[in-house]
């Protein structure tokens, strides 16, 4: 089991900093949001953002914020929302490929706006095509793609909730289709996490975020992650937890640096 930081808990100007300080720790993966990690690098390629990151022995394992920005892009949307959303999967996807990304985290919860009305038989059978039609593109790769639910207040109107996810993940029966556990909606939702950390479920995750609802500062939650830490690690899993936040106002370097040190405990 490894430990990993997303790219949305720091700015650009403390990018040194963080990246010398995952070096010294031996945290060698990092979660990135597309848009975050170019305009950290803006004069570089991906095949030399790649290379810089491999020098420091960093990899640029997992991606999440797929969607960030993108309008017109809906799953449960017109035939041309979701002739646009595919597109923009498919053109992450092969971002994905030349960064040699494993996990590739599908949250988007305003992606996922029932914009026409639909009901829920509707919402699960569009679901379920629009995954199986993610599962033959990535058929030939090792590339996980993990469905993250999203509480109602992230703007999402379906997938909400980690069973739901796990439901879909289940019909779907993708080797490359799993569910990125995030804590953020476990807490917001209420969700019973012993209900969900079984050993049938097990198979079915393939990424974990520690987080917590609005992704504030996970700081007062050490504790509580701590104790989750050794939960995951008994159960058997063993890919990657990735620390998910926003920045806070002043030194995330520091506020970076006490939260990952106590989980490395």
């Amino acid at each position: 089991m490894n430990l990993s930081i997303s790219n949305l808990a720091w700015v650009k100007k403390e990018n040194k900093s963080i990246l010398n300080f995952l070096k010294k720790k031996n945290i060698n993966f990092i979660e990135f949001a597309p848009a975050l990690l170019k305009n950290n690098h803006k004069s570089y390629s991906y095949a030399n953002i790649k290379k810089m990151y491999s020098s420091k022995s960093l990899s640029l394992y997992s991606m999440q914020s797929l969607l960030y920005n993108k309008n017109n892009h809906y799953l449960y949307g017109t035939y041309k929302n979701k002739y646009n959303l595919l597109n923009e999967i498919q053109r992450k996807i092969k971002v994905a490929k030349k960064l040699n990304v494993k996990i590739m985290v599908f949250g988007s919860p305003l992606i996922k706006k029932n914009i026409l009305l639909k009901n829920d038989y509707q919402l699960w059978c569009e679901s379920v095509d629009f995954f199986n039609t993610i599962k033959k593109i990535l058929v030939n790769t090792n590339i996980l793609f993990c469905i993250e639910a999203n509480p109602k207040l992230m703007g999402g109107d379906y997938i909400n909730n980690t069973f739901l996810a796990l439901k879909i993940i289940k019909k779907i029966k993708s080797k490359n289709i799993k569910l990125n556990l995030d804590y953020g909606t476990v807490i917001k939702n209420n969700e019973n996490i012993n209900k969900i950390l079984t050993k049938e479920n097990l198979k079915f995750i393939g990424h974990v975020h520690f987080s917590i609802p609005n992704l504030k500062n996970i700081r007062k939650y050490l504790t509580y992650f701590c104790k989750q830490k050794k939960l995951l690690k008994r159960l058997g899993y063993n890919k990657n937890i990735t620390v998910e936040m926003l920045p806070i106002k002043i030194n995330n370097t520091k506020n970076i640096e006490k939260i990952l040190n106590n989980l490395l405990e």
